[in-house]
């Protein structure tokens, strides 16, 4: 069987999927990092002999009254995982689905087909089923609900109302989640909350400084839930949101990105770097050396042109960059560290005698063929979550007895860290 997905299923969900059809439930999930030790709820697939065999195991049973287990008890190193659309775990005889809380609540349309016949019994290619299913979370429970079309209204809001009252979607199975979270590592980004008639832009830009000027490492912007300043609001809100019950660490998400970027072992073998993380609002670049930071700029993304990214980010290089020409262009500022930032040469990208220019964030395409020439960051093979990565270090750095197993996943030893 080959079984597509309208979510954006990848060949490698065939197998999952057709489990999925021929054992019952499945489940889907949020890619949870192998170095990171909480993980997404994770969900035990069960066909029919499946939940007797439960049944019948009332040591099983007991367990879970307990609660969900930590993930390492229930995904074990014996554990063989298929990557995918989300991860399937086969531990011995049983199969676990990662639910990605991402995902829940949003309609998916499950489609499968023959893939492959034995002579003479039919034709690949076939339909065999589909059907719209929805993920939901209630308390400790994973519900999947099969919804139908069938009944439609034109337009108006009451007739709407009604036929949603009477095509309620079924449960079509409910699942144990069988683990809990570990850590939490949650990032936004956040200008805090100014005081009335300061300039949010200039009050972001100093929270920048201040970090920077306490302690110039990257890893600074870290922080534990309790140690996070009144003034950002939002990051508290984060926090609070998540009620974690569980190690918990808060990164903005700039720093967060330029922290993944250099777990890409081409970023890390550089003595110095540019990073630039091009987000869909804000644009951050860092010149670092490792962790450590020389000077750095911020400005919104949409406010600034292709070109003029190309020259703030040789000016601040080679130490011209004014803050007053960034801040006057609707952006935050431009900051030097160190008096060591100043390089009088302007380097390629790629130079023997400058920065390796490193770019990142779902906006980083506006630097493709630039005279930048920048390298476009892939730590661990994947530029889509450099920030997530990132997350995973500060993890590490605010809570040291994880530290361990976190930094050793990510191979970060030898990251040219100060």
């Amino acid at each position: 069987m080959r079984t597509d997905s309208r979510t954006g299923a990848t060949p490698r969900m065939a197998l999952l999927l057709l489990l999925l059809l021929l054992l019952g439930p499945s489940a889907r999930t949020a890619r949870a990092h192998e170095a990171f030790p909480g993980r997404s709820p994770v969900v035990q697939a069960k066909g029919e002999d499946a939940a007797r065999d439960q049944k019948e195991d009332g040591k099983e049973e007991e367990e879970k009254k307990k609660g969900p287990k930590p993930y390492a008890e229930v995904v074990t190193k014996e554990a063989k995982t298929l990557e995918g659309l989300f991860k399937v775990h086969r531990v011995g005889p049983k199969v676990y689905y990662e639910i990605p809380p991402a995902l829940l609540g949003r309609e998916m349309l499950w489609y499968t087909e023959v893939s492959r016949v034995p002579s003479g019994v039919g034709f690949s290619g076939l339909p065999v089923n589909y059907r719209v299913v929805r993920w939901e979370k209630r308390d400790d429970r994973i519900l999947l609900r099969g919804l139908s079309y069938e009944k439609r209204a034109g337009g108006d809001p009451a007739l709407e109302d009604a036929v949603e009252r009477a095509s309620l979607p079924p449960i079509l199975s409910a699942f144990d989640v069988d683990t809990r979270f570990d850590g939490l590592a949650l990032g936004c980004l956040d200008h805090g909350a100014s005081p009335p008639g300061y300039s949010d832009r200039l009050f972001r830009f100093d929270h920048l400084r201040r970090v920077v000027a306490g302690r110039n490492d990257l890893r600074a912007f870290a922080y534990l839930p309790q140690e996070l300043p009144e003034y950002l609001t939002r990051a508290r809100a984060l926090m609070d949101a998540a009620g974690a019950d569980a190690p918990a660490v808060f990164l903005d998400t700039g720093p967060a990105a330029a922290l993944g970027a250099l777990q890409d072992p081409q970023v890390a073998a550089r003595e110095e770097q540019l990073v630039l993380n091009l987000g869909n609002m804000h644009a951050l670049a860092f010149h670092l050396r490792g962790t450590r930071i020389l000077s750095l700029y911020e400005h919104h993304t949409g406010e600034v042109s292709g070109e003029q990214i190309v020259d703030f980010s040789r000016r601040l290089i080679d130490g011209t960059l004014a803050h007053e020409e960034v801040f006057g262009t609707k952006g935050h500022g431009v900051y030097y560290a160190d008096a060591e930032s100043a390089h009088p040469e302007i380097v390629e990208g790629r130079a023997d005698d400058g920065p390796l220019i490193a770019v990142t964030g779902p906006q980083r395409g506006r630097l493709r063929g630039s005279a930048l020439a920048p390298y476009f960051a892939v730590p661990h093979g994947d530029m889509m979550v450099s920030g997530c990565y990132g997350l995973l270090w500060a993890f590490a750095e605010k809570h040291p007895q994880h530290a361990g197993e976190v930094l050793g996943a990510l191979g970060i030893s030898g990251v040219g860290v100060e």
